[in-house]
């Protein structure tokens, strides 16, 4: 994909990923995950 997604569309698109994942920065902190 190109180009930004608004957060609803990403909220609904990471809500409808069949897996469970979770993003991290360097230093362990969880920045963004789906439920």
């Amino acid at each position: 994909m190109i180009g930004k997604l608004s957060e609803n569309v990403l909220e609904a698109v990471l809500e409808t990923i069949p897996i469970e994942f979770s993003v991290v920065d360097e230093n362990d902190k969880v920045l963004a995950w789906n439920k």
